[in-house]
């Protein structure tokens, strides 16, 4: 299919606004750069941005709260962004963010885990992981007023956040007390290979090119040895087997789309629960522009009938 018209046109929109491309610019011009929120977005009943305590510190969070009742059978979300583990915050993602908790009807978490250079591998990992396990403590269960069963925990990530996001959910594997009920993999990371073929016939010209994605990988895990561990290319888990259902994304001209359907195919193989959309004509990071793409707009209503379906706990209202 040829590249879908309101991805041509928003791509020539960002290039009249800058024409050096990511990778040759430094970490500092880079996280400058304008992230362009189209349209309203979701109101929501409450806000909180918190911190979260992990094995170093805390890591900020934000906590969406859509409505003052919360349906008993939505699960906590907690939503990982991306931005090639070098890039973004939690602003950027407030958007998609909202509409998530607004279409799921949970209470969503969003985590700003350590980005790289200054913390490079496994440092944001390790974030995402400790944040993870504390949400499900009972003091946090009490703060944000969800219910107290860590089987309710669906995890969401776009991109290098889809990557954290997987590599979390399988750390958590066969865990005593942190079960994961789901995942959402929005164009996730899952190898280090760049040899696949979208990475030569959607190398540039798409918004993610292969030279920013090289980029990334330098500045997260400079050690090579290191990138193909499981714990950063999740392509390379040995078993997929018992893994949380999972709703995968994957797009037509983007560079991550092999590595994409590769994971997914693992998932199925294994056995796991996998709902695989695989978008033509459309690019990387499109889920951001819910304003611009309808293509968004409906996956996020699929994304929400998909929670519905996930089993979890039934309790009391929760307000």
């Amino acid at each position: 299919m040829p590249l879908d018209d309101q991805a041509r046109l928003l791509l020539d929109t960002i290039s009249m606004f800058s024409s050096r491309q990511l990778h040759e610019m430094t970490i500092e011009e880079a996280r400058s750069r304008k992230q362009p929120v189209l349209g309203d977005s979701e109101p929501m009943h409450q806000l909180e941005d918190i911190q979260i305590p992990t094995r170093t510190g805390s890591i900020p969070a934000r906590v969406y709260r859509p409505t003052a009742e919360i349906d008993p059978h939505a699960p906590l979300m907690v939503f990982i962004h991306g931005g090639g583990w070098v890039l973004g915050k939690l602003d950027d993602y407030d958007q998609l963010c909202r509409a998530l908790a607004a279409a799921t009807g949970s209470v969503l978490v969003s985590l700003d885990y350590r980005l790289a250079p200054e913390s490079p591998y496994p440092c944001g990992l390790e974030d995402c992981i400790d944040a993870v396990e504390m949400l499900t403590a009972a003091e946090w269960t009490a703060h944000l007023d969800i219910l107290p069963d860590a089987d309710s925990m669906i995890l969401a990530g776009d991109s290098a956040g889809g990557n954290l996001a997987a590599v979390v959910a399988h750390s958590y594997h066969g865990h005593g007390r942190v079960h994961i009920a789901g995942q959402i993999l929005l164009y996730p990371v899952t190898d280090c290979d760049l040899g696949r073929a979208s990475y030569q016939t959607n190398a540039e010209g798409y918004l993610l090119t292969t030279a920013a994605m090289k980029w990334f990988w330098e500045h997260y895990c400079p050690d090579e040895l290191q990138r193909g561990l499981p714990t950063a290319s999740p392509l390379q888990i040995d078993c997929c087997e018992g893994l949380p259902p999972t709703f995968i994304v994957t797009c037509e001209f983007d560079p991550l789309r092999d590595e994409g359907h590769a994971y997914a195919n693992r998932l199925i193989d294994a056995g796991t629960d996998t709902i695989h959309h695989d978008i033509p004509g459309m690019i990387h990071g499109f889920m951001r522009y819910l304003h611009t793409f309808p293509q968004a707009q409906h996956l996020v209503t699929e994304i929400a009938e998909w929670v519905s379906r996930i089993p979890v706990p039934s309790s009391t209202i929760r307000r």
